[in-house]
């Protein structure tokens, strides 16, 4: 006779003290956000496991459920970012997304710094179509589409999907748009030259807009020295048939 398997214990949902979040935020002035990170981690760290998901999941509600309150917006958003920071499991893609989508400016203003830090800290996963939603110099707001640049830079670095953003952006009809991308590039191949697609860089050279012509002929020179070689193996270093070692050129070039 099989032995009884016991049901798995129904473990009841963690109830956060009243007034938990109000104390956390309250005397937080806009802007502070060392305060609302050093706030948050002494928090999380005298608080079991099992509350911080929900303490995240609160401040995320309160975000979105804030009535015209530009101030208490902003103030709530430096915890989410806070969150983001120190652990970055805590704030959830979807609520990224719910705060991009908002026509409230002061969510997309959230949205896009918690994309910067996911993009430094779980490059892996961030959403690279929020991520371009709110990089959009010509149509954004700079405080939204300044950070979402930001991130898609560090992006670009490690993932080379994330050149498309660029891409769409060198393609925009508005020069602003042009602008920011052919600066931006110039940026990332002071630090990755061999990420810069040479295509892109002498499209941007030869913009109608003296500006972005300029930065493009930047850009050109800037990754000039770059080889094949380099280009072929500039994320992953393995390959099916080869490495970036058995692929090396016999003279030695990859190496210098």
């Amino acid at each position: 006779m099989m032995p009884a398997i016991a049901s798995p214990a129904v473990v009841p949902r963690a109830t956060l003290p009243p007034g938990l979040i109000d104390n956390l935020v309250a005397g937080v002035d806009l802007g502070a956000h060392d305060v609302a990170e050093r706030r948050l981690l002494d928090l999380l760290a005298h608080t079991q496991k099992r509350f911080h998901d929900q303490i995240v999941s609160s401040l995320f509600e309160r975000t979105m459920s804030a009535e015209d309150d530009t101030t208490n917006i902003h103030v709530l958003s430096s915890f989410l970012e806070a969150a983001a920071r120190l652990d970055p499991n805590l704030v959830r893609g979807e609520w990224i997304s719910a705060l991009s989508e908002s026509p409230i400016i002061e969510h997309r203003i959230c949205a896009a710094p918690l994309l910067w830090d996911h993009a430094e800290a779980m490059p892996g996963d961030v959403s690279l179509d929020v991520l371009a939603s709110l990089a959009k110099p010509a149509t954004e707001d700079w405080y939204v589409f300044a950070p979402a640049m930001a991130a898609a830079k560090q992006l670009v670095l490690s993932r080379k999907s994330a050149m498309g953003i660029f891409e769409a952006l060198a393609k925009s009809g508005d020069a602003e748009d042009r602008q920011s991308a052919a600066f931006a590039l110039v940026e990332i191949a002071a630090i990755k030259p061999e990420v810069v697609p040479e295509k892109l860089a002498k499209q941007l050279a030869a913009d109608g807009d003296a500006e972005v012509a300029e930065q493009g002929r930047r850009l050109v020179d800037g990754i000039a020295g770059v080889t094949d070689h380099e280009r072929r193996w500039a994320y992953g270093k393995f390959g099916l048939g080869g490495s970036a070692v058995s692929d090396a050129p016999d003279d030695g070039q990859a190496g210098d």
